[in-house]
């Protein structure tokens, strides 16, 4: 099959295209201009009216929401409820869209409601689940246990002064209601948007209807899109969001009354088309063969390069019948590989290497340590990360030299190395900072090691210079948090805990080990 996005397939397509008649090319860019500009035109009027529909309805939605925020803040909902009935009625008195108010107690019972409503519970409802955890709802439309018909709710949790929950405010719409304010239809109607109930995929607009075979394309697509729609009818279709992504605004209008101008164009290239190419691509690819295969072989090998810089490899390609260009080509190019991949193993080496320790550095740490975290958790073992810092290191740089830092900073990368496992990553963080990540460790294991690191290093003699010293650390232990968040993430905070447990081993006198344990930390 023939691919038109290789340079086989371009040469031939151009080439077709010269040799095209002139009419010919002006049909198509005729066609398809036209096309287009029309289609276009029709997205932008289906876009600004979508838009604008979006709009209002999330304003309108907003503000019964503030109106039974308004209402569930008042001070009588908890002291005198006695009160809440007149209340009530004044706000429907000055808001008819509200069908009914009612406050329903903690237990989901209903305690006062205008008008008033038989004894019905709703501690198994939705809203009223989300308002005693806190979270303020609009629902998707649902049939009333009460009266039978359409409704949606509005509910807002309601708290007394020491914040405790005290029941639910709850504002009862007529579906209907919504559906006749924005001129909400089925989908019939090309003229007005109607809605889709994201959860359960139902038509609101038209109930009766049940749910649409297809999804309406959302707004800022790439380009408009064509598609079938669940009357079998082929339209131009856009969608936005409302009710904080539960409900879908659309509008559809049909393709064929949209394009029925320019599908005899379409019809004349088509078999135009098709009877050129069949005369003469045969001898096209004949043509074009010969100097396009040499490029391909080369491409090959590109990828092939590409995908191993490190050890790039250029392997044999048969330019027997390859222009002079080609050869040329294709040696520079095995050259140019080749010092790449040079290049490319020195810089990987020295950006991700600490140079006085020979350590990994801290980009290394950040790039392997999200490996090491996802191996971890794929395996359900504890990670555990440790943050070591050397004691009154400046005093050792004033008092012995900067060399004799250095030699120091070099023996307790050699002991961090020597107790350290190959599984385990242990780098240079900063400084004199060091940082170890240890695979299959838990906290208790982490501090065992913490402390045979830290007496070694305290029990070691360090000579620079005939001038013979020893130093202490400090070191932090912070075990890993195993949630579903992001590797980087877990990392960074478990390096910020580690830290922080270091910071109190400083803090109570140095060269100990302390571990991390919430707001808290375990000294050793």
């Amino acid at each position: 099959m023939l691919k038109f996005n290789t340079l086989y397939g371009k040469l031939i397509k151009y080439t077709l295209l010269l040799l095209l008649m002139p009419p010919t090319i002006f049909f198509v860019v005729f066609y398809y201009v036209y096309r287009a500009e029309v289609i276009a035109g029709e997205y932008s009027d289906m876009t600004d009216v979508i838009t604008n529909q979006q709009i209002a309805i999330t304003g309108w939605l907003n503000h019964h929401e503030n109106l039974i925020k308004f209402v569930a803040s008042s001070p009588n909902i908890v002291h005198q409820p006695e009160m809440l009935s007149a209340l009530f009625q004044s706000f429907l008195s000055t808001h008819d869209d509200f069908k009914s108010i009612v406050f329903f107690d903690k237990n989901g019972n209903v305690k006062v409601s205008v008008p008033p409503l038989a004894t019905a519970n709703v501690a198994d409802r939705e809203y009223f689940i989300r308002a005693r955890n806190g979270q303020m709802t609009i629902t998707s439309p649902m049939i009333s246990r009460l009266s039978g018909e359409y409704i949606f709710i509005v509910a807002q949790p309601v708290y007394n002064k020491e914040h405790d929950f005290e029941g639910a405010m709850v504002g009862v719409f007529n579906f209907k209601t919504l559906l006749e304010e924005f001129s909400l239809s089925e989908t019939n109607n090309s003229t007005h948007p109607y809605l889709i109930d994201l959860q359960s995929g139902a038509y609101l607009s038209d109930m009766s209807k049940g749910s649409p075979s297809t999804i309406i394309p959302p707004l800022k697509t790439s380009v408009p899109q064509s598609y079938i729609n669940s009357n079998g009818v082929r339209v131009l279709g856009v969608s936005v969001t409302v009710n904080e992504g539960k409900w879908s605004l659309a509008i559809e209008r049909p393709f064929n009354s949209i394009m029925s101008r320019t599908e005899s164009f379409l019809v004349s290239f088509f078999c135009v088309s098709i009877i050129a190419i069949a005369i003469i691509l045969p001898l096209i690819k004949k043509y074009i063969s010969a100097t396009v295969k040499p490029i391909e072989a080369i491409s090959t090998v590109s990828t092939e390069i590409l995908n191993n810089m490190s050890n790039a490899e250029c392997p044999y390609v048969n330019m027997k019948n390859a222009a002079h260009e080609v050869v040329v080509l294709y040696h520079n190019f095995c050259n140019m590989a080749t010092r790449m991949s040079s290049y490319v193993r020195e810089l990987e080496l020295s950006t991700l290497t600490d140079p006085l320790t020979g350590l990994a550095n801290r980009r290394s740490l950040e790039r392997d340590g999200c490996r090491l975290i996802e191996i971890c958790r794929r395996s359900n073992v504890s990670c555990t990360c440790l943050v070591l810092d050397i004691d009154h290191f400046k005093k050792v740089n004033d008092t012995f030299g900067h060399q004799a830092g250095d030699v120091a900073l070099q023996i307790v990368s050699s002991i961090l190395q020597k107790h350290v496992r190959s599984s385990d990553i242990c780098a240079r963080f900063g400084g004199e900072e060091f940082t170890i990540l240890a695979s299959s460790t838990t906290a208790e294991a982490a501090m065992f090691l913490a402390e045979k690191i830290r007496r070694e290093v305290e029990t070691t003699s360090i000579t620079c210079d005939s001038v013979t010293f020893k130093i202490t650390v400090s070191i932090g232990v912070a075990e890993l948090s195993q949630e579903s968040h992001a590797c980087s993430t877990a990392l960074k905070d478990g390096i910020r805990a580690a830290d922080c447990a270091m910071y109190t081993a400083k803090k109570s006198g140095r060269n100990r080990s302390v571990q991390w344990s919430g707001e808290e930390c375990i000294t050793a």
